[in-house]
């Protein structure tokens, strides 16, 4: 564990991104972000409703007011990440992704020091 925050490790999202909270009508973009294509993302569906269903399910609401994206200028959404609390006892990082056409240009380290 880390006793001080190494601020070399901290970096701004670039101007041509914002970050905004998922919306309810955007859970399916949610749970299509971890994979890479499509084809994964409709195998998976089902598995991600029930992991939604059984781990946020409860606390839809507050999903909804932590889950973060990054979105491009179109306002589409291209990452995710967010801070949860796990078993009401410890805040965890959960579902950090950027899609992978945009791996590499330091949103997700961005996205990481906006959550954290």
């Amino acid at each position: 564990m880390c006793k001080a925050l190494n601020s070399n490790a901290i970096s701004e999202l670039s101007d041509e991104y914002h970050v905004r909270t998922c919306r309810r009508d955007e859970l399916d973009i949610w749970k299509e972000m971890p994979f890479d294509d499509m084809k994964s993302a409709k195998e998976y569906n089902g598995f991600m409703t029930e992991y939604f269903n059984d781990v946020y399910g409860s606390k839809e609401d507050l999903f909804f007011q932590k889950c973060l994206f990054v979105c491009d200028k179109n306002d589409t959404p291209i990452g995710t990440c967010f801070a949860w609390k796990a078993y009401e006892k410890i805040s965890t990082i959960h579902w950090f992704k950027v899609r992978k056409n945009y791996e590499g240009s330091g949103i997700g380290r961005a996205l990481l020091s906006i959550v954290m």
